[in-house]
């Protein structure tokens, strides 16, 4: 989710806040990975979205990291539409069986 905050002045860049869900043990890990380097994670965050923008890829291989985390279970685009889907409240709901096969026109 983000959302966006406007420039105070003309010409100044607009920024966008994000909002993300990582477990608290794996941002407490990764927050004094950073500290020993002198950066926040959000800064971390930037510097990864700056290099992505420079080099035109990711400065990691992602379908590895992808396959590290998350096995065989790899979400697709299809999952992250689904994800993005569910928080902007477009949920299908049925109370039984019947009801979504009527719903589906099934």
């Amino acid at each position: 989710m983000t959302k966006e905050a406007a420039p105070k002045e003309k010409g100044e860049p607009r920024f966008i806040q994000i909002r993300l869900d990582i477990p608290a043990d794996v941002l407490d890990s990764a927050d004094k990975i950073f500290y020993e380097y002198g950066v926040t994670i959000p800064e971390a965050v930037r510097l990864m979205l700056i290099k992505t923008l420079g080099d035109k890829v990711p400065p990691f291989d992602i379908r590895a990291t992808l396959k590290e985390v998350y096995g065989d279970r790899i979400p697709n685009r299809e999952t992250f539409e689904s994800f993005d889907a569910i928080e902007r409240g477009e949920v299908f709901h049925a109370k039984d069986f019947e009801d979504l096969m009527r719903q589906l026109n099934i």
